[in-house]
């Protein structure tokens, strides 16, 4: 009886040991699919979250038609439509603007203030408008940067707002180097738009989506939005003979899933010699 009771007891463990490696193996592959599944949908989420960033950024062309306050270029090598460096060039580390991704720009400006230059100053760096006309007049620090354009086409300047009459204001301020222009052509000014703000969406060389609040050149604010992305790029579509109709982006996920959007935009963009004959 005791010999048979041994038997017994070693048979019981060898099949508990057996149903322990059973649920063993079984929980480790439930866990793989689970993280799997989690890792899919933080993906998918990540994905979906880019695509509105990126649609609001684009909502701001709603504000004007003026084209070229949207801007793409690589991320391999930032640039600016003139050539010159992007202001999120100078990042380092990891928030530096990830390889084979686009760096989306854009400037907000807001209509309700625009005006009519009536004259305009160059002093050395000084930059100094009379504006007329508009709607609203802006109170002395209410923006941090101004879009003017002129003959020579379109730049930037900081300063602030000072009424001088009933009907007119005036800056007094210094061109900024950014994504608009380097500089500010010594020619007739004639017409003025306040930015609201300015900012760059990347990702970054850890998958991080980016969002770059800058004026000019000086970046003021780098915020992570949204983790476990490879890419993104906006390419803009043509109907006809009016451009920047529809804009197609591309969002790639850390696990290669990816997803394309289509975002209309509102208004059809105009050329500056447009906006400075009206």
């Amino acid at each position: 009886m005791r010999g048979y009771s041994l038997i017994e007891c070693l048979c019981s463990v060898a099949i508990v040991a057996l149903l322990i490696s059973g649920i063993a193996i079984t929980t480790k592959r439930m866990s793989a699919i689970l993280g799997g599944v989690s890792d899919s949908l933080e993906e998918r989420v990540a994905i979906i979250k880019t695509g509105a960033t990126i649609q609001a950024a684009l909502a701001s062309l709603e504000r004007s038609h003026i084209s070229g306050l949207v801007t793409t270029t690589a991320g391999d090598n930032p640039r600016t439509p003139s050539g010159a460096p992007h202001p999120v060039a100078g990042l380092s580390g990891t928030s530096r603007p990830r390889s084979g991704s686009t760096v989306l720009s854009t400037v907000e400006v807001d209509p309700r203030f625009r005006g009519r230059i009536v004259r305009s100053a160059f002093s050395q760096d000084t930059v100094t408008i009379d504006i007329c006309g508009a709607p609203m007049k802006p109170t002395p620090d209410q923006f941090r940067s101004h879009l003017v354009i002129g003959l020579a086409g379109p730049c930037q300047i900081t300063g602030s707002a000072n009424q001088i009459s009933a009907n007119c204001f005036q800056i007094s301020g210094r061109a900024v180097a950014g994504l608009i222009a380097p500089s500010c052509a010594p020619s007739s000014l004639l017409e003025y738009l306040p930015v609201i703000r300015e900012f760059s969406l990347h990702i970054d060389r850890s998958g991080e989506l980016r969002l770059i609040s800058h004026v000019g050149n000086r970046i003021l604010e780098n915020q992570p939005v949204v983790r476990g992305l490879r890419s993104f790029s906006v390419t803009p579509l043509a109907v006809s003979l009016y451009p920047d109709v529809f804009y197609r982006v591309t969002v790639s996920g850390s696990f290669a899933r990816s997803h394309t959007f289509l975002f209309a935009s509102a208004l059809t963009r105009e050329g500056f010699w447009n906006e400075v004959l009206l």
